[in-house]
C-alpha cells in the first residue's frame, strides 16, 4: 500500500505541475497522445479497483487521497479528450464540479463506514458489559457456594470430634459401657467421614472440570440394579430421620453405558437434597421408567419444592435453594 501511495503521489504531482502548454506539445505526437490516454485510463482503473477492494481496511485519509488522485486523472483525461476533439464544451468549472462531487461521494462512503463501525463497537461494548456483569454475579454465587460448603464440611467434622471426645471420656469405664458407646457413635462417625469424603470429591471433581481434566470412565451396567442398590444403601439412614423412602421401577433391566461413580454421586446428591427438605413423616420416591428410548430417573419428595418462576435457574452454576 505504501508503494502504491508513493506512485499516486508522483502521478499527482505530475498532473498538477503539467500545464496546458506541455500537454499541447505532447499531444502533437499521436503515439504519445494515445499512450497518455491509455495510461490515464489504466491509472484511474487501478485506483478505483484498489478503493473498491480495500476500502474496509483503508483509513479515511487514504480514501480521500485516492479519490483526489482519481479526480485529477479524470480532469486531465477529459481535458485531453476535449483537446483532441477540438471542443471546449467541457470547461474547468464542470471539471471542478465533477471532482467536488467525487470527493463528496467519498466522504459519504467513509461516513457511512464510520457509522457502521461505531454501531459495531457499541454492540461489542454492550456484550462485554453484560459478560462482566454475569462474571460478577457468578463470583458472588461462587463465594456463597463455598461459604455453604465450608458449613457443610464443619458440621460432620464437629459431630465426629464430639463422638471421639465422648468415647475417650469413657475409656476408663467398664468394657460394656465402652462397647455400647462405640456401638452407638461409631456408625455416626463412619457416616460423617463418608459425608466429608463425598464433599471433598465433589470439590476436587469441580476443579478438574474447570481445568478440563475430568474424564468419564464408561462401563456397561444394569442401570436399574445400580440405582436400586444406591437407594437401598441409604434406607437405614433415611428411616432414622423418620422419613420413608421407596424405590419403584417399571423396567426390570436396562443395560447402558455410564460412569458408575458419577451416576452414584448424582443419585446420592438428589436423594440428599430430598432428605434435606423433607419433613419428618414425609416420603421420598425414587422411580425409573423409559421414554422415547431414554432412561428416566425421578426423585420426588414431600418437601417445599422450587417455585415455577425459579426452576429455570436450577442448573445455573453455584445456585442453591437460598439464592432461588
Amino acid at each position: 500500500m505504501l508503494i502504491l501511495r508513493n506512485i499516486f503521489i508522483a502521478l499527482n504531482i505530475f498532473f498538477i505541475l503539467t500545464n496546458n502548454t506541455l500537454v499541447k506539445i505532447l499531444y502533437k505526437n499521436k503515439i504519445i497522445d494515445y499512450s497518455i490516454g491509455i495510461g490515464t485510463f489504466f491509472i484511474m482503473f487501478a485506483i478505483v479497483v484498489t478503493i473498491i477492494r480495500d476500502y474496509k481496511n483503508m483509513e479515511f485519509m487514504e480514501i480521500v487521497f485516492l479519490l483526489s488522485v482519481v479526480t485529477i486523472v479524470i480532469r486531465r483525461a477529459i481535458f485531453h479528450l476535449s483537446y483532441i476533439m477540438g471542443s471546449s464544451i467541457i470547461n474547468e468549472k464542470i471539471l471542478s464540479c465533477l471532482g467536488f462531487y467525487i470527493l463528496i461521494l467519498g466522504l459519504f462512503i467513509e461516513t457511512n463506514s464510520l457509522v457502521k463501525e461505531n454501531n459495531r463497537l457499541e454492540k461489542k461494548v454492550k456484550v462485554i458489559s453484560e459478560d462482566i456483569k454475569e462474571y460478577q454475579e457468578i463470583e458472588k454465587l461462587r463465594t456463597q457456594f463455598f461459604a455453604n460448603i465450608s458449613h457443610e464440611i464443619k458440621t460432620p467434622i464437629n459431630i465426629i470430634f464430639s463422638g471421639v471426645q465422648l468415647i475417650e471420656s469413657k475409656h476408663q469405664l467398664e468394657d460394656k459401657i465402652i462397647a455400647d458407646c462405640s456401638k452407638k457413635y461409631m456408625p455416626m462417625i463412619k457416616q460423617n467421614c463418608f459425608r466429608i469424603l463425598r464433599l471433598t470429591n465433589n470439590l476436587i471433581d469441580m476443579t478438574k472440570l474447570d481445568a478440563g481434566f475430568l474424564k468419564m470412565k464408561f462401563r456397561n451396567v444394569d442401570i436399574v440394579n445400580l440405582v436400586e442398590d444406591i437407594t437401598m444403601s441409604v434406607v437405614e439412614y433415611v428411616e432414622n430421620k423418620e422419613i420413608n423412602i421407596v424405590f419403584d421401577t417399571l423396567i426390570e433391566e436396562k443395560i447402558i453405558k455410564c460412569d458408575i461413580d458419577g451416576m452414584e454421586r448424582i443419585i446420592l446428591n438428589l436423594i440428599s437434597n430430598a432428605i434435606k427438605f423433607t419433613p419428618k413423616g414425609g416420603n421420598i420416591l425414587v422411580s425409573m421408567d423409559t421414554e422415547d428410548g431414554y432412561v428416566v430417573i425421578r426423585v420426588k419428595d414431600d418437601g417445599i419444592g422450587i417455585p415455577k418462576e425459579n426452576r429455570e435457574n436450577v442448573f445455573n452454576v453455584f445456585v442453591q435453594g437460598g439464592s432461588l
